[in-house]
């Protein structure tokens, strides 16, 4: 990718990322962004249809660093390749690129019907499924694979999102550890494997 396209990237997704601190998803306007970020809207659109594929851009991302930083985690903490080794680790890592987006997390927390919050949630839904059918969890699940990613995305999401609301803010980096030792436990524990 072209240097100044990805610089400009950058620049759109932090402007977003700015902006939903303070503006709720639906009133944010590819107008608003393009000011912020300092660009004109011909620019905006050779990048990004809409601020929902912004969006889910930025979920990309997040996947796409939790991938790359997976064999590096695995190489120290599982070299035998257990696959729930495998899991927590993408998953530690996951949650870590959420960490790195706070005002995602603040936005998700204030603004729990909103489109980010769904959007995130189905997103993240999405990605935990396919580690569990691509380490072969998902054979060895007690119950459905559905029910199960909903009940650990929903419990780490509202987690985090509750960590956030009683802690005002604050502590953000305590909020993330608990919620990967969390998501650790969960994976690893018999109450949703055989």
């Amino acid at each position: 990718m072209d240097k100044r396209y990805e610089q400009t990237e950058i620049k759109l997704k932090d402007a977003f990322l700015n902006s939903i601190i303070e503006t709720d998803f639906d009133d944010i306007s590819i107008k608003s962004l393009c000011a912020v970020a300092h660009i004109n809207r011909i620019t905006y659109y050779q990048h990004f249809k809409d601020k929902y594929e912004l969006l889910d851009s930025i979920f990309r991302d997040m996947d796409e660093e939790a991938l790359n930083n997976l064999p590096i985690r695995d190489k120290i903490n599982n070299p035998e390749g257990n696959p729930y080794k495998k899991v927590s680790n993408y998953l530690y890592y996951f949650v870590e690129a959420l960490n790195k987006r706070l005002n995602l997390v603040i936005s998700i927390a204030s603004h729990k019907a909103g489109y980010i919050y769904f959007s995130f949630e189905n997103f993240f839904k999405s990605k935990f499924k396919d580690m569990l059918i691509n380490s072969g969890i998902n054979k060895q699940l007690k119950y459905s694979l559905d029910q199960t990613i909903s009940f650990i995305t929903g419990g780490v999401i509202n987690f985090i999102v509750s960590g956030v609301e009683l802690n005002k803010y604050t502590n953000f980096e305590q909020i993330f550890t608990d919620a990967q030792k969390l998501f650790i436990n969960l994976i690893r524990s018999e109450l949703i494997y055989n």
